[in-house]
Order: structure tokens, then C-alpha cells, then sequence
């Protein structure tokens, strides 16, 4: 019983660093929107926008480490997407990419 309570204790505090305060960092679900924006974006959201590729102004967004691509229609990876250097976190389940199967990947190690 003691080995489970430390391994779940253990598992607990390492999602901690995985989980983004939506406070420091808002996550933005338009592109325009960010762009606009006065703050460091951080986090974009583009989930069930019915896009076939990422918008082109993404490249503009030097600082985001998570992007959620979910529910939308991507059948490759735009190139754009290898533009994001600070990329850490990629939702990319229900879209065409066959190659993803994982519900997010790291990008970084």
C-alpha cells in the first residue's frame, strides 16, 4: 500500500510541470487574436476549426510551446509547424495524420 501512495504521489507531482496555467498563459484560439496581442504567446488552441492547414501566420509565433490541432482535417505536417523552435507539446488526435496515433507527443526530450 505504501509503494502505491508514493508512486501516485510521484506520478502527481511530474503533471505538474505538464499542466498550463491559463492565467500566465492564455491560450489563444485565433490566430488574429494572438497576433494582436501584448502578452508572449505561449499556447494555441485550433481544436475543431475545420482546418486543412495551419494558418501561415503561425510562423510569426516564436514563443508557443503547446499547440492543440485537434479535430480538424490536417493531412501532413505544414512546414510551418517545424518553425516553432520553442514547440514542446502537440495535440494532434482526430485529424488525418496517420502518423501520430499517441493522444500528445513531446517534441522536445
Amino acid at each position: 500500500m505504501k509503494k502505491y501512495i508514493c508512486l501516485l504521489s510521484f506520478l502527481c507531482i511530474a503533471n505538474i510541470h505538464a499542466q498550463i496555467d491559463p492565467v500566465k498563459y492564455p491560450t489563444y484560439t485565433d490566430i488574429k487574436a494572438a497576433l494582436k496581442s501584448d502578452k508572449t504567446v505561449y499556447s494555441l488552441s485550433f481544436r475543431d476549426k475545420g482546418l486543412f492547414n495551419l494558418p501561415p501566420d503561425i510562423k510569426k509565433m516564436d514563443s508557443v510551446f503547446f499547440l492543440n490541432m485537434m479535430g480538424n482535417n490536417f493531412e501532413k505536417l505544414d512546414e510551418a509547424l517545424f518553425s516553432l523552435s520553442q514547440l514542446e507539446i502537440l495535440i494532434s488526435t482526430k485529424t488525418a495524420l496517420n502518423i501520430f496515433r499517441m493522444r500528445s507527443i513531446s517534441l522536445k526530450s
